[in-house]
């Protein structure tokens, strides 16, 4: 898959044609959107875990005598 990949590639890196253009303008747009989605979909969950873990580190910090 990879090596199609990569020859679909080179072989619109050579051709000049206007078409071309609109390929990568809407590849890039797809990534950019399915990026966003994930982004915002574990987003508020690494935050929440986040916080699990700073409050866990807070009071081990505080059990050993950090916190004073």
């Amino acid at each position: 898959m990879f090596k199609r990949f990569a020859h679909w590639v080179k072989n619109n890196n050579q051709d000049d044609g206007g078409a071309v253009t609109i390929d990568w303008v809407v590849i890039t747009s797809a990534v950019l959107g399915i990026s966003l989605t994930v982004i915002l979909t574990i987003s508020d969950g690494a935050q929440i875990y986040a916080t699990f873990v700073s409050e866990d580190l807070e009071e081990i910090a505080y059990e050993v005598g950090y916190g004073d």
